[in-house]
């Protein structure tokens, strides 16, 4: 006896015609496809035997969207990595445990190392750097092509889903 699999599909049109479309495509074995103006994404879920995918959706976005479709992405982010640095700095003048000098210091050597705009640049910045533990402040981030993806269109397409399954409720219950 073989089960067929179901196919659902979704269409989130863009706000105002602006951004933020997508196409959607799910199956009862967990399979998750998207074509959108944000990129392409696709993942295989974990589902039961009788488990409805659509119904992990309908709850809203899962939390660990981002890493399951664009682990891959996940890029140094040398913009919020200056801003760390830069707080510290900024912070351990105000609380006068670095002088005037040693935090120009430490201002000059972020400008002379291209204020951390890549790897390379981090790199050189760490090992010039008196800052204890300054390894620290190294982060990781997604494009934001990857957090328009998940935090602008994936509320909406979540949204279509839970309509659509409340509509289905409503048809069996009458």
């Amino acid at each position: 006896m073989s089960s067929s699999v179901k196919f659902w599909k979704y269409y989130v049109p863009s706000v105002d015609g602006l951004e933020g479309w997508g196409i959607f495509i799910l199956d009862s074995t967990g399979m998750f496809s998207a074509v959108t103006d944000y990129g392409n994404a696709a993942y295989k879920f974990e589902v039961r035997a009788g488990e409805d995918i659509r119904k992990y959706f309908a709850k809203g976005v899962p939390g660990n969207l981002m890493e399951k479709l664009f682990y891959n992405l996940l890029r140094y982010d040398g913009d919020e990595t200056l801003i760390r640095v830069k707080e510290y700095i900024l912070e351990a003048r105000r609380e006068d445990s670095y002088s005037e000098a040693q935090a120009r210091e430490e201002w000059d050597l972020l400008e002379t190392n291209e204020w951390l705009d890549n790897e390379a640049n981090f790199v050189r910045w760490f090992d010039d750097t008196n800052i204890y533990d300054s390894g620290e402040f190294y982060t990781m981030g997604y494009p934001p092509s990857c957090r328009g993806f998940v935090n602008k269109l994936m509320p909406r397409f979540c949204e279509v889903v839970a309509k659509e399954l409340a509509a289905e409720t409503d048809e069996v219950a009458v």
